[in-house]
């Protein structure tokens, strides 16, 4: 031995290194140094150096040398032999990635298939390894059970009555003789298995937003929407009534075989003749349709028709019913009752943008310069422009909806030099400024204007010019698009992200619904127990949780007919979950279903079996289109948010606290916002996550002569739940509480001075 004085001395240093002077150092793994080989001396140096072993593993292309693919998931695995701590494991999985050229995200192995799992077992046996256990990356903390890759858990292999620490033991193991798994001290030395993503490997994603693009009921088809009414038949004339005045459209046209042949896909299980938008003006000879469509462009009678037989049949029907005859058109007496198609235009905002007062916004993740910005917004929507602002409530609108990590947003407000003014791209007239203090200034370069975008400032909203080729986020605005429907959802149903959410409802003196009955019941409904797919969704869905504090509610996952693995019931990629601790008792069942716990204050998910009873369950289905006409019925006023029957508004403008109470009293009745419960915690997360900065509450503490600090709602309610972050209530930051919007923290609460000036929520 020839170390160093005081070596060897550090906790995670497993490896040597020579200094110059020769002595010794323990070192971490993961560091880069120069290296010495050493082998037998060879009787014919002039031949070729073979550095491989006998054993060691082939290239693969996907995963480079020494790592071997799963060809099923384009996973690749490397053991080592090398008896580590969990945690110096970890550090040496990593390290790998430094001199890696084939795939990314060196980590413990994860197993998270049944297929996984047999596959890394089988290159364990075939490996011969002298060892009862290898680490694998499952860990048990503070923040529940997951992968220390951060692959969704979704699959578990345990061994009789494991997990049992409760905890204590926090790493997992994989036994060598079974494949089993077993909790275990971190601390313990044993073999791994590292894995990497290769270049073939696919990582689950969020499914996008569902198309919405007809109300409940309704069928598209090429930018229109029709709906045939049965059940209440009428004459043609009350028909035509019904679809202009009851859903804003006519009697449908059809001015096409594809749209012939679509509307009767739908009508011919029906078996039922329909009026359809033709009318003759009584004369039997002036067919035209009723939405001024050109009747010349398309016929479809049936031979012989139209007919006008007696002198009375001016109305169109398609037929339904007439064997030979289907999808073919006759006039018939207009008085006559008969189901009607109706056919309605729909127009929505598109995908990704945002409705506020019959105009489309669009708010960018990317920065561009003024003149790429613009191409961007005609490129996302060909009518689409820069946005142009008139008024402060859309200056108000616009500078909510921008998360920019730069200082500003691009606006559509440019300086022509030759005229010596301000005009907006969309051409729209220039009515209205919003300049801060001392701008527009330097003109002479700073041609293009940007909405300031600091939440936590005075100068958020106002405007700024600057040179055009300077990057900065955007908005786009497509105007005068007709916008005839928003997104929405039916009553009892809460809107989040283009899905609505059913929380069920049942007294306690009846039996709850087993996980198989709650399904049974989103699906009647036109839906699925929830799946959920970010941390935004999962605090959306636990805010809808715990009703009279109750708070267990069946999700959609389940392992029922899944070889083990749960999955989610509507058939989506498991990119996200969320466990709390589990213990060896849940795996009695042999069906295991996910469920919030009301016991569980952080709304992590537990499993249970999937017959036992809970109260109540989530649904979750795609929103739906709703006219803007009808008034809303939530009692809220308009840009507030109803939940569980009392409005909140995310007030954009900062005061200080007591100025937020003040406005909160006087504007709406009510004070800033009083937070009973971890559900109404993780509904006021779920609007404040990206938003970048702290927004008043009701809580305020009083100091008492000896320094300590009791807080207080302001409305007088009882402090029953806290959400402080970390090393919080710290009295010596201010007596005034605010909740976090920042992504890490989102929705946590800290202390802060009276004074400062905030967002606040009233």
């Amino acid at each position: 031995m020839n170390w160093a004085p005081n070596e060897p001395s550090g906790i995670g240093e497993n490896c040597v290194e020579m200094y110059d002077t020769g002595k010794w150092n323990d070192q971490s793994c993961g560091k880069k140094r120069p290296y010495v080989c050493k082998m037998p001396a060879s009787e014919h140096p002039v031949g070729p150096i073979d550095i491989t072993t006998p054993n060691s593993t082939p290239e693969s292309e996907a995963c480079g040398w020494d790592w071997i693919e799963n060809p099923v998931s384009g996973e690749c695995y490397r053991i080592e032999t090398e008896k580590l701590t969990w945690w110096d494991a970890i550090s040496h999985c990593h390290s790998l990635h430094d001199y890696d050229y084939h795939g990314h995200d060196h980590d413990i192995v994860s197993l998270t298939t049944a297929q996984e799992q047999d596959f890394v077992y089988s290159l364990l046996q075939d490996a011969n390894m002298n060892q009862p256990s290898i680490w694998t990356g499952l860990q048990a903390d503070y923040d529940g059970m997951h992968w220390s890759d951060n692959t969704p858990l979704h699959y578990f292999n345990y061994n009789d009555g494991e997990p049992n620490s409760y905890g204590a033991e926090p790493c997992t193991e994989l036994y060598m003789d079974s494949g089993k798994w077993n909790d275990q001290d971190c601390d313990k030395r044993t073999a791994f298995v590292c894995e990497k993503k290769g270049e073939n490997y696919v990582e689950p994603v969020a499914p996008p937003p569902p198309d919405i693009n007809c109300p409940k009921g309704w069928n598209f088809f090429n930018d229109y929407c029709y709906y045939q009414v049965i059940d209440d038949t009428k004459s043609w004339e009350d028909a035509h009534s019904v679809c202009k005045e009851q859903y804003g459209g006519e009697l449908t046209s059809i001015t096409s075989q594809e749209e012939n042949d679509f509307i009767f896909g739908f009508i011919q299980y029906n078996q039922m003749n329909s009026w359809i938008g033709l009318h003759d003006n009584n004369n039997g000879s002036n067919w035209h349709w009723t939405d001024g469509n050109n009747y010349d462009n398309y016929q479809n009678w049936m031979p012989g028709e139209p007919n006008n037989s007696e002198g009375t049949e001016h109305c169109g029907q398609i037929i339904g019913e007439t064997w030979g005859s289907q999808g073919l058109w006759n006039d018939n007496t207009c008085s006559l009752l008969y189901p009607f198609i109706c056919k309605i235009s729909v127009s929505t905002c598109p995908p990704g943008w945002q409705f506020d007062t019959d105009e489309c916004y669009y708010a960018s993740n990317l920065p561009a310069t003024w003149s790429g910005a613009r191409t961007a917004c005609k490129d996302i929507n060909e009518n689409a422009d820069l946005v142009s602002v008139h008024n402060d409530e859309e200056n108000s609108f616009f500078s909510s909806i921008v998360n920019t990590g730069l200082s500003g947003a691009w606006l559509g407000y440019k300086y022509r030099n030759n005229s010596d003014t301000w005009k907006w791209s969309d051409g729209s007239p220039s009515d209205y400024e919003n300049w801060n203090a001392g701008e527009p200034n330097l003109l002479e370069s700073e041609w293009c204007g940007e909405s300031i975008i600091f939440y936590n400032d005075e100068t958020h909203g106002k405007w700024n010019n600057l040179p055009c080729s300077e990057s900065r986020y955007y908005g786009c605005k497509i105007n005068g698009a007709n916008i005839t429907h928003t997104v929405g959802c039916d009553k009892n149903w809460h809107y989040f992200n283009n899905y609505c959410y059913y929380y069920s409802d049942f007294n306690y003196d009846t039996y709850g619904s087993s996980y198989s009955d709650a399904l049974g019941d989103c699906e009647s409904k036109g839906g699925s127990l929830a799946s959920i797919h970010s941390v935004e969704e999962d605090d959306f869905v636990y805010s809808l949780v715990g009703i009279d504090g109750y708070g267990s509610a069946w999700v959609g996952m389940s392992s029922q007919g899944h070889n083990g693995e749960l999955l989610w019931s509507d058939g989506t990629d498991i990119s996200y979950t969320n466990w709390g601790l589990i213990d060896s008792t849940v795996f009695w069942s042999q069906n295991l279903c996910a469920q919030y716990e009301n016991q569980l204050l952080t709304g992590q998910w537990i499993m249970n079996d999937c017959e036992a009873y809970q109260n109540y369950y989530v649904c979750k289905k795609a929103a739906e289109t709703v006219p803007i006409n009808p008034p809303i019925t939530t009692g809220c006023k308009e840009n507030d948010v109803d939940y569980k029957g009392s409005c909140y508004n995310f007030q954009e403008e900062e005061n200080t606290w007591e100025d937020a109470e003040s406005d909160c009293i006087a504007d709406y009745g009510g004070h800033t916002v009083v937070i009973n419960d971890q559900f109404e915690s993780a509904f006021i997360s779920s609007y404040l996550k990206g938003r970048d900065s702290h927004w008043w509450t009701g809580l305020k503490g009083t100091a008492a002569d000896d320094g300590s600090v009791t807080f207080a709602w302001v409305n007088g309610d009882p402090v029953d739940f806290t959400n402080w972050s970390e090393y919080e209530p710290a009295p010596d930051h201010g007596l005034c509480v605010a909740a976090s919007g920042h992504d890490t923290l989102p929705g946590f609460w800290e202390v802060t001075e009276c004074g400062d000036p905030r967002h606040y929520i009233c």
